[in-house]
């Protein structure tokens, strides 16, 4: 009996566009660090941080600070 051939990976999330930007030394590793602890990839953490704010026109420039440095 012949079997169906099974995709591999994980499923696609549908069509996407590339965004990239330079951040300062060090902000990489921190988005890293807090989306881990929220238990997403740094990507879909980014993502929806992008969406929240695109959703509800937050002004990054006039919002209070989300994740202070420790001192």
């Amino acid at each position: 009996m012949a079997t169906t051939p099974r995709k591999r990976g994980r499923p696609s999330k549908g069509p996407r566009e590339e965004l990239k930007c330079r951040v300062p030394v060090g902000l990489k590793s921190d988005t890293a660090a807090v989306a881990g602890e929220c238990g997403m990839t740094t990507q879909d953490w980014l993502e929806a941080v992008i969406n929240a704010a695109v959703r509800d026109r937050v002004n990054p420039r006039h919002q209070e600070v989300l994740f202070p440095r420790s001192a």
